[in-house]
């Protein structure tokens, strides 16, 4: 949001509706009276919760919809999505998600495309000097089944080795869902006699940072790296080198900037080399800066500022756009 209004454009984002059903012509009438010529909506999203509100919408007036993760939601959240495909201009973040859903819905095949997500964490180029060698760090949600379990076998191993390595977990808490809250708890509880330094709920500040000094950053994704995942677009930003996983949405560019770790063993060899060649390490450093530039904020704004004067029809009447 912040890219397109320093790029001119008025932006004003809903916060305070609800999104219920029956609610929904109380939220046509506040877009009428806003006069807004884009109405864009990210679904699904944690202020919606299960209403069904949003898609009733696509359904009545034109809007603009990003889809996050299609494939991988819920099959009822895929239901729900179908409204916005039927008229509304669809965004993926992902060629990925965008194909699984053309071969569902070939007609969405002229009117979606794909801008990706961005990272919230800033570019750093920090020197050699800066950066931390034994420290391995993860960042990400503190949530089961999101490769945090593969992080902690890390630790036991570089414990049982007796390797002069720490880790670094730099996660945030999903306090809205008690069972996550205590899954939480409980992880750290039981990690006390592991290597591992706990960062959690940091500011975007500080996140950047503790990443800023980041050497080695280990994301072990179980369904691999993709370019969904934001934790590992703010780790190529921040210079740091990336351990990652390889699965069916990983791609080239993906494996050109970062290294393949299947399992905490492969990752941690990978780990042990680089910190012993320092000039190899910054060779692959060097190269996640080049991938990273196409998720900063600035170009992703251009993309959409370029899909809502299509949509409006006024390249040619005086609708700013980035390429005149």
């Amino acid at each position: 949001m912040n890219a397109l209004i320093e790029k001119g454009l008025s932006v004003e984002v809903l916060t305070d509706q609800d999104w219920k059903l029956f609610h929904v012509a109380d939220v046509l009438r506040r877009l009428r009276s806003g006069a807004f010529d884009i109405v864009h909506i990210q679904y699904p999203g944690l202020g919606y919760a299960k209403h069904l509100g949003p898609p009733a919408i696509s359904l009545i007036r034109d809007v603009v919809v990003t889809l996050h993760e299609f494939s991988h939601v819920h099959l009822l959240r895929r239901v729900a999505s179908i409204p916005f495909c039927l008229r509304s201009q669809v965004i993926f973040t992902t060629e990925y998600e965008r194909q699984n859903a053309i071969a569902k819905m070939p007609f969405l095949v002229r009117r979606s495309q794909v801008i990706p997500i961005g990272s919230n964490i800033q570019k750093d180029t920090s020197t050699l000097e800066k950066r931390h060698f034994q420290e391995i760090v993860y960042f990400g949600l503190i949530v089961p089944k999101k490769g945090i379990e593969d992080v902690i076998k890390l630790a036991a191993v570089v414990k049982a080795q007796r390797l002069p390595y720490r880790i670094r977990v730099i996660g945030r808490i999903v306090h809205a869902v008690r069972e996550l809250v205590a899954y939480a708890g409980n992880l750290l509880q039981s990690t006390k006699d592991l290597p591992i330094d706990w960062s959690i709920d940091l500011t975007e500040d500080e996140v950047a940072v503790l990443l800023g000094k980041t050497a080695f950053a280990y994301l072990p994704y179980p369904d691999g790296a993709s370019e969904r995942r934001g934790s590992l677009k703010a780790a190529l930003a921040a210079g740091a080198v990336c351990i990652t996983t390889k699965g069916p949405q990983t791609t080239q560019e993906i494996l050109n900037a970062t290294l393949i770790g299947q399992t905490p063993n492969a990752a941690l060899q990978a780990i042990e080399e680089l910190t012993r060649d320092r000039a190899k390490w910054l060779q692959y450093s060097l190269r996640t800066y080049k991938y990273a530039e196409a998720f900063e904020w600035t170009n992703i704004a251009d993309l959409h500022i370029n899909l809502y004067a299509h949509i409006m029809g006024l390249r040619s009447s005086g609708f700013a756009t980035p390429n005149g």
